[in-house]
């Protein structure tokens, strides 16, 4: 099994003059090739070479170990460029103090502020009206259809305006939104677009296929949309496993292998398990699969694990390609490849990846959080959801998967025990 490389956790009150003097550490220690340093820096810095790996380089994968992209952005972070400090000077109407900030570290714009449940910038403008102050943050990347848990889509920024009456805004919004998708315009909250969207998605969801086909075949335009977000209804279809409203967007000329949010093919939203309801199986995604693959979709990481294809996930591995999806965000974090492993009820894959190093307390970083913070333990998790009752208690009666975010993984021989009881 792989170690894991820990990540660092930044005291209360972050001194730059310490931050140099732990880089200045870390350079000397992984020069002397101490294992540790060797670990962290291999971990967060490809092709390191130790004669060559200066301060700077040290600077780089210290500031990736607190969760920064670099070194400037965990300085302006030290420096008291923070989202909480933002989201006050949106508060204030300060739009020159906004713009600094946001240059200096524009990754704080969708970040959530702290102590205010899931609030981000944007939320705070929009309910002040301010439109000055939204025009300045959708040009910096805001996302304004990011709600809040749990009744997301009624508590975004564009719908709050529109809720409102705050045209002005919600004009602002569409327009940015318009600029970022192209020659398409995005679908905008009580448009013609989103209402058809919203009706196709009670339809699915209620398992009336006839009902979403009839409504599709009302505007077959409405098969090549996008939301600013890259979803399809092809993807909305699959991860549904919709297989007869999918198998009429594929006929219709649907493309299956848009990516939305950066990753989410629909084969592999299908795979997640996500959208599925209390009915979905894997049998059900079977199906739904090879329409998709038969049309043309891509198989990957997430997609041959769960169908089951172990010699495309040895090739891969041996290949250095197997990337496993942890690091993809879905309405909140996705479990990886040993939870998908779990989904889809297959034992032998399980076993392969974890042969192959795959950490068994498989996490993901959470989005949208300024602090580093960890989901953990989401096959185990899978596991117990899906009724897998002697796997469950099997572990229950060995150590805990974690005591804390940087407690070490379950000991191998827990999950081989498990695998060697469980009852699927």
């Amino acid at each position: 099994m792989r170690k894991r490389t820990r990540d660092r956790t930044m005291r209360e009150h972050p001194d730059i003059e310490q931050l140099k003097r732990q880089a200045k550490e870390l350079l000397d220690a992984f020069i002397a090739a101490e294992p540790d340093a060797v670990d962290e820096v291999s971990a967060r810095y490809g092709g390191a070479d130790a004669a060559k790996f200066a301060l700077h380089d040290a600077q780089l994968v210290l500031a990736r170990s607190y969760g920064f992209d670099s070194w400037p952005r965990l300085k302006a972070y030290v420096d008291g460029v923070t989202v909480g400090r933002l989201c006050d000077a949106v508060e204030r109407g300060d739009l020159a103090a906004v713009r600094e900030m946001l240059r200096r570290r524009p990754e704080i714009c969708n970040l959530e502020r702290p102590g205010h449940g899931e609030h981000r910038a944007l939320h705070v403008a929009a309910l002040r009206r301010d439109a000055a102050m939204v025009h300045l943050l959708m040009e910096n990347g805001a996302d304004a259809r990011r709600g809040i848990w749990p009744h997301r889509d009624a508590t975004s920024a564009l719908r709050f305006a529109v809720e409102r009456g705050y045209d002005e805004i919600a004009a602002i919004i569409r327009e940015e939104e318009q600029k970022r998708s192209g020659a398409q315009p995005a679908a905008g909250v009580g448009g013609p677009d989103r209402e058809q969207l919203r009706e196709l998605d009670v339809a699915m969801w209620a398992g009336d296929q006839e009902r979403a086909i009839a409504l599709l075949e009302a505007d077959t335009g409405f098969v090549l949309r996008r939301d600013p977000d890259g979803w399809t209804p092809l993807h909305r279809a699959a991860g549904m496993l919709r297989e007869h409203v999918v198998e009429w967007l594929v006929q219709h000329g649907a493309d299956v292998n848009p990516k939305a949010k950066g990753d989410w093919t629909p084969l592999d939203f299908a795979a997640s398990g996500r959208s599925w309801d209390e009915d979905g199986s894997p049998a059900q995604f079977a199906s739904v699969a090879k329409v998709l693959v038969r049309a043309g979709a891509e198989i990957t990481s997430v997609s041959a694990v769960a169908l089951g294809d172990m010699d495309w996930v040895r090739a891969r591995h041996a290949e250095g390609g197997l990337a496993n999806a942890a690091s993809f965000d879905v309405f909140g974090p996705f479990g990886g490849l040993l939870t998908t492993a779990v989904t889809h009820d297959r034992p032998d894959m399980l076993a392969l990846l974890l042969d192959l190093g795959l950490d068994p307390d498989e996490r993901t970083r959470l989005a949208d959080m300024e602090t580093v913070g960890y989901s953990w333990g989401m096959p185990l998790h899978g596991c117990a959801g899906a009724g897998k009752s002697r796997w469950r208690r099997c572990c229950s009666r060995a150590e805990p998967i974690r005591t804390d975010k940087f407690a070490a993984p379950a000991r191998p021989w827990v999950w081989r025990l498990a695998l060697a009881t469980m009852r699927w």
